[in-house]
């Protein structure tokens, strides 16, 4: 854990560096009057499926934002503090988690959920499988081997911290978010984790690296913008040294249609790539559809 610590460290203290240097070249030329960010209460919704791996989920995020830093410049036109609650919800488990999200200036942010998470057994394959115990990392865990499995209802507690480092230059933009989760189910041995598609010890720590290079397209008058690129994620589990890895091109379309209201802003996501490294799905396709909006209640 130790080792873990200090590589994680020097990553993430280069990745700042990395922000901080590319700051420069976003502040220049700085202009504008203040904070863009609106105060408010806002509900941010989407549902999600994909496969290979087979996946369907929805999200709930309510939250509160407040503007953070008020001053002219590009760097601080949407800093900004959002403390809420999520609700996630799939067909093999509930998690309910606190919510805070702090972004000090354009180039970084960090979010946070630490909740309580509920896998249920209803005896079937794919809804309700429960919590499906394993013999250790390198057990069988394909959809075949998961199929009348013993398996029991569990709750545990889980935690996620995501810092995300960005750059931008023109129309072109670079995100780097490190999602570092830690669970514990108060169990021995290892189990299924039906959220990250891979076996995990009971208590586990997991570590994903998600980068997004991508183009932002102008508006299109009420059709809206578009942004294309590419996406890249790495899965390590710390028990096992397992990773998994994919791929993708991805699509991002975000309408500004006349008739919606101010207030409402829908977005679409759609991705299209590989597995680069994964015990059952290596070179084989991927493919995720994400639906969502975002509200601002008041």
């Amino acid at each position: 854990m130790e080792d873990l610590m200090k590589k994680l460290t020097v990553l993430l203290l280069f990745m700042f560096c990395i922000s901080m240097s590319a700051s420069v070249v976003f502040a220049d030329g700085d202009s504008g009057t203040g904070s863009e960010v609106k105060e408010g209460l806002y509900l941010n919704t989407n549902l999600g499926a994909s496969i290979n791996q087979l996946g369907l989920a929805l999200k709930a995020d309510l939250f509160y934002r407040f503007p953070l830093i008020n001053k002219p410049g590009k760097l601080w036109k949407d800093t900004k503090i959002e403390v809420g609650v999520q609700e996630y919800f799939s067909p093999s488990f509930q998690r309910a988690s606190a919510y805070c999200m702090i972004a000090p200036i354009a180039v970084f942010d960090v979010k946070a959920y630490v909740g309580y998470d509920y896998m249920y057994d209803l005896d079937g394959d794919t809804f309700g499988p429960g919590y499906i115990p394993r013999s250790g990392p390198d057990d069988d865990y394909d959809t075949d081997d998961r199929k009348g499995a013993p398996s029991i209802a569990k709750g545990g507690f889980r935690m996620l911290v995501i810092p995300t480092f960005k750059m931008a230059l023109g129309p072109v933009a670079a995100l780097y978010s490190i999602n570092i989760e830690y669970h514990n189910y108060n169990e021995d041995g290892y189990y299924y984790d039906p959220s990250t598609f891979i076996i995990h010890k009971s208590e586990d720590t997991s570590l994903k690296h998600d980068a997004k290079l991508l183009y932002r397209t102008k508006t299109f008058g009420n059709i809206g913008k578009f942004m294309f690129g590419v996406n890249y994620t790495n899965l390590w589990v710390r028990s096992s040294e397992k990773t998994s890895q994919k791929l993708a091109g991805m699509v991002v379309y975000q309408p500004s249609w006349s008739v919606l209201s101010p207030n409402l802003k829908p977005y679409f996501v759609t991705m299209l790539g590989s597995h680069l490294q994964d015990r059952y799905y290596k070179g084989k396709f991927y493919f995720a559809l994400l639906m969502g909006l975002t509200y601002k209640i008041y």
